[in-house]
């Protein structure tokens, strides 16, 4: 076997590696599958090399890359090469002592060496030269990077920073294709050092792109890490998800909203700046997280939530709660049970909130003496009253969206988790009388669901009299000729859930009034045919109770 194996390095280093060489010395723009293949090849034969000629190997391109730094196929070369290096280093081989000293060190100085630049340059030229030399420079860094995963960790410690530091200052440059390449070199970094560094290269980021425009360049970069690295469930650690929330508060209602909400000259020259992308990057960050980790992440939102005012930035917020949702329902972690404990807990926490905040607002009139003197007029005449609204509501809905759906996909069911439903009958009721429409329209959602179980929960057939109240009140004060959006929809919901307990629950009756009004509605919603559906339900509904 030995025999065998020597034999077969002394044909890949006398015979096939001659052979290939030569066509790495071809016109790279007229051969480029040739020269793509022979890098293949080049890789597969390094991995059979033993670490004498591997380093002998090595050491003869990276004197040509030192000849020709911009010469973009000798880095691929070397590159192929790194990529083949297959040895284990283990403590005090001379491996470990070789790659420190003689190999990193020389790889490290092409990314401080410039190419050489024209004498005489316009400013396209100036630019075009940079996106060369980044186009350079940015797989030296990846090979370099794939070395220094191999080495141990103190020496990775020690070997790193200067490489994402360099990949970091990059995404400075004002030139959009110079900072597409050093994003997506340090991508491929992200995904090569894992998720353990990722921390450590967002707080490299923070360091280098903290004022200005690079605030921008920042989120957005964040959002290409996010989107493009492997990322498994707990895999993100506590300090990471921080500073990730942090930054995606920052492009919502920080410095970097501010400045994009300002409309100045960089969101016409920052491709960068024309978005916000906080909200896909939680919406990653709720699909990956620990159980641990959902007060982490939802503490800065519900915040940001409660202490919001303007309309602009609330609709925003709105998007990050759909985002949410939505990640959260994809995190295989976060299961029914966990799901409906987080929500109750929030549901209640968020009614808690904005009872407080709107007892506090309505405060007693004060009683004017007839005796005091009224103060002089201002010459700027009277100001108008400044009334603080609540936005609790939208954690209502936040809450309620996630029951909903786990509900509407037969995930949670009363059969198998009556003990963690029933409770949330009381926190439904109370969301009927918010002032907020879209949040008693989900309200009457998850209760329409409810009823639609196999099983119905003891208190919410408690609670049918005053379900059915409401929806009256709903058909009787509102039309749907004249209303449209979350009202319109209530007012459908309100319609349904009148059809699901005449159909589900067998006790409950209807007086002759109460009849008469839905025989109505039958008898208008017939010749819609937007609502023929809707209308032949209830009718049905009706019908098989025997009630006309």
């Amino acid at each position: 076997w030995y025999q065998r194996r020597v034999r077969g390095v002394d044909v890949v280093w006398s015979y096939l590696l001659p052979v290939l060489s030569p066509v790495f010395a071809l016109p790279g723009n007229k051969h480029h599958n040739t020269i793509t293949e022979g890098l293949a090849v080049l890789t597969e034969m390094c991995l059979k090399l033993p670490w004498a000629k591997f380093l002998k190997l090595l050491q003869r391109w990276l004197k040509d890359l030192a000849a020709k730094v911009e010469d973009k196929t000798t880095v691929k070369v070397v590159g192929a090469i790194l990529a083949g290096f297959h040895e284990a280093v283990e403590p005090g081989s001379k491996i470990l002592v070789t790659i420190p000293t003689k190999v990193l060190p020389k790889m490290q100085e092409f990314l401080t060496k410039k190419t050489t630049a024209p004498v005489e340059r316009t400013k396209k030229m100036s630019i075009a030269y940079e996106e060369d030399q980044v186009a350079v420079q940015a797989p030296i860094a990846i090979s370099i990077v794939h070395l220094i995963t191999r080495l141990p960790e103190e020496e990775r410690q020690t070997k790193l920073p200067p490489v994402l530091l360099r990949i970091c200052n990059t995404l400075r440059n004002r030139a959009m294709d110079v900072r597409d390449v050093s994003r997506q070199t340090l991508s491929t970094i992200a995904n090569s050092l894992g998720p353990l560094y990722f921390g450590y290269i967002l707080s490299e980021l923070r360091g280098a792109l903290s004022k200005g425009y690079q605030l921008h360049v920042l989120s957005y970069t964040l959002h290409h890490l996010l989107i493009h690295m492997d990322l498994n469930p707990a895999d993100i650690d506590n300090s990471t998800l921080q500073t990730i929330t942090e930054i995606c508060v920052d492009g919502l209602v920080g410095r970097t909203a501010a400045d994009r909400d300002r409309g100045q000259d960089n969101k016409n020259s920052l491709p960068e700046a024309k978005k916000c992308y906080s909200s896909q990057c939680l919406e990653r960050c709720a699909s990956v997280l620990a159980v641990s980790q959902l007060q982490l992440l939802m503490d800065p939102v519900k915040k940001m939530v409660l202490e919001t005012t303007r309309s602009k930035t609330i609709s925003k917020i709105e998007d990050v709660l759909k985002c949410l949702v939505a990640g959260l329902l994809k995190n295989p972690l976060i299961t029914p049970t966990v799901s409906m404990v987080f929500c109750y807990r929030l549901l209640n926490d968020s009614i808690t909130i904005e009872r407080t905040q709107r007892s506090a607002a309505v405060k007693a009139p004060r009683k004017t003496d007839i005796y005091e003197i009224p103060d002089a007029p201002k010459r700027d005449g009277v100001k108008p009253k400044l009334i603080k609204t609540s936005n609790a509501h939208l954690l209502h809905q936040f809450s309620l969206q996630i029951l909903s759906t786990l509900l509407k996909r037969g995930v949670v069911t009363t059969k198998e988790h009556s003990e963690l439903l029933d409770p949330f009958i009381a926190s439904l009721t109370v969301c009927l009388s918010s002032p907020d429409v879209k949040t008693q329209v989900l309200a009457v959602r998850c209760f329409s669901q409810l009823f639609e179980q196999s099983e119905l929960l003891p208190r919410l057939c408690d609670n049918v009299t005053q379900l059915t109240k409401f929806s009256f009140h709903v058909l009787k004060n509102n039309t749907r000729s004249t209303n449209s959006g979350h009202m319109l929809e209530l007012i459908f919901s309100s319609f349904k859930i009148l059809t699901v307990i005449l159909r589900e629950y067998k006790d409950f009756t209807l007086s002759e009034l109460e009849v008469k009004t839905l025989l109505q509605y039958v008898a208008d919603d017939v010749h819609n045919r937007n609502r023929q559906a809707t209308a032949f339900s209830l009718l049905k509904s009706i019908l098989s109770r025997d009630i006309v």
